[in-house]
């Protein structure tokens, strides 16, 4: 036999990456929660007391996370700069926070990744907009619903294709 899959091998190995694939995808799927509604948030009000910054470098580039403390207040509030929109927005929130600033937050209690932060107001300053977030995180969950629909659509392309040679599934 001879075409894409010619030896009965060669189509296991290749039907098990498949289904490895759709296991990820399935797996990012539910680890995606929905976005919480502006008014479904937890406000924060205090003074900044330190900051602790995480870069992490892949193969996609490089990814910054801030995480703010506020005094008396033992949690980390983190900001990731994919959630601010690009790096630009990330890097001047960053640049002007400074301790004993007194900041307001506003919250989602994210199973996945922790505290984190959808809106910051210093005085009658927005360092940072929900709407931004909103719309960052709509392009993420975009981009899995296309890689959803992309899998499934190849998915039946390629059973097509496999019962027309023959091979039965």
């Amino acid at each position: 036999m001879s075409g894409l899959f010619p030896t009965p091998q060669r189509r296991a190995i290749a039907m098990a990456l498949w289904v490895l694939l759709g296991f990820i995808i399935v797996k990012l799927l539910f680890d995606l929660q929905p976005m919480p509604a502006s008014k479904e948030l937890r406000e924060v009000s205090g003074v900044v007391s330190g900051f602790d910054e995480q870069t992490s470098r892949g193969r996609t580039g490089t990814s910054y996370r801030l995480y703010i403390h506020l005094r008396d207040d033992p949690s980390a509030y983190r900001l990731d700069d994919g959630l601010t929109g690009n790096e630009d927005r990330y890097f001047r929130i960053r640049n002007n926070l400074r301790r004993g600033d007194r900041l307001t937050l506003w919250i989602e209690d994210h199973a996945a990744y922790g505290q984190r932060i959808w809106q910051i107001r210093r005085g009658g300053d927005t360092l940072l907009e929900y709407l931004t977030v909103f719309d960052a995180e709509w392009q993420a969950h975009l981009m899995l619903y296309g890689l959803i629909a992309c899998y499934a659509a190849l998915s039946v392309a390629g059973v097509m294709y496999l019962r027309r040679r023959g091979y039965n599934l």
